[in-house]
């Protein structure tokens, strides 16, 4: 399969890249920055540029779109929300007209995060509909980094209805590197006084380690699936190190559940990405073996 892969050079994309190219696939890379260790070389463009997205689309298979802007601190507010509607209206409309039939779309977990934070959490309500959270959770964005993602996701709804096309929008949380992971693991559990104040709270605490996207991006590329589907995936432990009980005892005691949760039940509920695709998260033991060399 042809794939154009967007934005490899950055925190995903790498992973994704060598992904992609083990699996056999044949990868075209765009960014506006270029690396030199990724094993596909990659052309520089400017997606802003309406016409791009046709050159580089041309005779794809699928695209997987990585690139917009890292997070809602990469430039102020209405740069950050509108260059990442542009890009995505661009290469989301090419797509459309030329045929291209599947495309995998970086959302973030931001869009259904709200504004409630650590600092906040015992005098703002909850964003978040239900646990466990998943991909089905309401847009509830609390910045407009957050508002870009859901525009997106809505984008690709009316391009799915409209025009047939297949895609899936995966709301992505903290997607830590390694060094930064086995730093986190060796200080769990977290005391909430030592966690950062202006923290999301309705993010749910919620983290993956980079292989793991990228083997669900893969994942996307190769299932076979119609319309549009909007993904949660989370590692099966959660950010803080506490037990399940715990943390809703403290942050979410008025939130529905959907199913009697306990200590076994995470936060995050990976079952409809499963089901999708096949793709299961590494579970936590094998994460901290991995990352503390034990």
């Amino acid at each position: 399969m042809k794939v154009l892969l967007t934005g490899p050079c950055g925190r995903i994309g790498p992973h994704t890249a060598r992904a992609l190219v083990e699996a056999g696939h044949e990868v075209r890379a765009v960014d506006r920055t270029i690396r030199r260790d990724l094993p596909v070389r990659v052309e520089v463009v400017d997606l802003l540029d309406r016409a791009v997205p046709y050159r580089v689309l041309e005779g794809c298979d699928a695209v997987v779109h990585l690139a917009n802007h890292s997070g809602p601190h990469s430039a102020d507010a209405q740069t950050v929300f509108n260059e990442n509607v542009v890009m995505n209206a661009n290469m989301f409309e090419a797509a459309a007209q030329l045929g291209v039939p599947k495309i995998i779309f970086a959302s973030s977990v931001q869009a259904i995060s709200g504004r409630r934070t650590v600092a906040d959490c015992d005098v703002m309500a909850s964003s978040i509909a239900y646990l466990p959270g998943d991909g089905a959770l309401p847009a509830c964005p609390g910045n407009t980094y957050g508002l870009s993602k859901q525009v997106g996701e809505v984008q690709l709804d009316y391009y799915c209805r409209a025009h047939g096309m297949t895609a899936a929008a995966v709301r992505f949380p903290a997607v830590p590197p390694p060094h930064h992971m086995a730093r986190r693991l060796e200080r769990l559990p977290i005391r909430i006084e030592d966690y950062h104040p202006g923290h999301s709270v309705d993010e749910l605490f919620s983290f993956l380690p980079m292989n793991d996207a990228a083997r669900l991006l893969l994942a996307l590329v190769d299932a076979d699936f119609t319309g549009l589907h909007t993904l949660f995936p989370a590692c099966q432990a959660n950010g803080l190190g506490w037990t399940t009980t715990q943390v809703i005892a403290k942050f979410y005691p008025d939130v529905p559940q959907r199913k009697k949760m306990d200590d076994n039940t995470p936060l995050v509920d990976n079952i409809s990405i499963t089901r999708l695709c096949g793709w299961r998260p590494t579970p936590p033991e094998q994460i901290a073996a991995a990352m503390t060399g034990r």
